[in-house]
């Protein structure tokens, strides 16, 4: 569970459930992510999993987390 500072609301471009983990792509107007840092949706934290492109990054969520949080409400289109 995510405890920081909330520092942007941001929109999830893209969602996909793969078998061990969820695959999300959110729009964070941040300049950069670097791998592995984490971002947080709706609470849950989400690790950054791929490279940030105009303005999108890819992040990702395993299959453990998702057995234990709830994050079934987040699809393309949802707002953060």
């Amino acid at each position: 569970m995510f405890s920081g500072i909330i520092e942007k609301l941001c929109r999830v471009s893209d969602c996909k459930n793969q078998e061990t983990q969820l695959v999300c792509t959110i729009e964070t107007g941040f300049a950069a992510l670097v791998m592995g840092a984490s971002v947080a949706v709706n609470g849950v934290c989400f690790a950054v999993s791929g490279l940030h492109t105009g303005g999108s990054t890819p992040v990702s969520v395993s299959k453990e987390t998702l057995d234990n949080t709830s994050p079934d409400n987040i699809s393309s289109d949802t707002g953060l």
